[in-house]
């Protein structure tokens, strides 16, 4: 055993930051953005509603992590995640969405919501925005953002159907992008996939990558770079086929490759905080 770890180094490291990798917690997620409003001359009474929530909403986000970042021990940060600010704001989310039903405002408030309740991993909350969304909002941009929710909100049968809805009726090349994304995913990562679903599944993919070069998510991710990310994955880093080689510098400067130890006992460890 002892000759095993000796002759293991460890090709990949992220840097933990904060307090939080001390006790192999993740760092607390970034507060949900905003949905960019369009700027009139006339701000409607709901949307000047919306952009007062989603600024309180901000600063509560702000000063409950700043709270997290600080905390000395994992019992103590799971008791602020208790805390974590929401619930008060999706009310007043849901209530701007209802009152400006059918515009461009709703859809803002309801993609808030959603990604609100997705940080809180409400389940439930977020279907009931995605089904909003998709009903009263097919045509937005904002939309693009959906795609990944319906994958964690909905049992895979209604995921694919609103994905397929999405795909079909959005003329949003990013939503288009998103939902054929995570149907690709969904579908070739079926229990017992059939092969006529796996080879959809992968067509999607590649139609991704080949079509939609260039357009980002919310996150700054190409999806044609994801798409291909996905593709390498299966052609390359599946059970039984040899992993492309690469070189990296250990702790102590020393560079080496994955193929300096073929034919040996590797133990690689990938591990990061987020």
């Amino acid at each position: 055993m002892k000759n095993l770890f000796r002759s293991c180094r460890v090709p990949i490291a992220v840097l933990a930051m904060g307090v939080c990798a001390a006790f192999g917690f993740a760092q607390s997620p970034k507060p949900a953005a905003a949905p960019a409003s369009t700027p009139t001359k006339d701000v409607s009474p709901a949307q000047k509603k919306l952009d007062d929530i989603n600024a309180r909403y901000q600063k509560a986000m702000e000063e409950w992590q700043d709270l997290a970042t600080k905390a000395k021990s994992q019992e103590e940060y799971e008791a602020l995640a208790e805390k974590r600010p929401g619930d008060a704001f999706l009310d007043e989310l849901e209530a701007v969405g209802t009152e400006a039903k059918g515009t461009a405002t709703a859809a803002q408030a309801w993609i808030q919501y959603a990604r609100i309740a997705s940080g809180m991993r409400s389940t439930n909350q977020v279907a009931k925005a995605v089904k909003v969304l998709v009903e009263d909002h097919i045509t937005s941009p904002l939309l693009a953002d959906v795609p990944e929710m319906v994958g964690n909100a909905f049992k895979p049968a209604k995921s694919e159907e609103l994905l397929r809805r999405m795909l079909d009726k959005s003329p949003e090349k990013s939503v288009q992008a998103s939902a054929m994304l995570t149907l690709g995913k969904q579908l070739m990562s079926e229990k017992n996939a059939k092969p006529e679903r796996v080879a959809e599944g992968r067509a999607l993919l590649e139609k991704v990558q080949k079509n939609y070069a260039g357009i980002t998510s919310s996150r700054d991710e190409e999806y044609a770079a994801v798409a291909a990310g996905q593709l390498f994955e299966l052609d390359n880093l599946q059970v039984g086929k040899t992993p492309p080689d690469f070189e990296v510098t250990d702790e102590n400067g020393v560079k080496f490759k994955l193929s300096d130890y073929r034919g040996k006992v590797v133990v690689i460890d990938f591990w990061g905080n987020w």
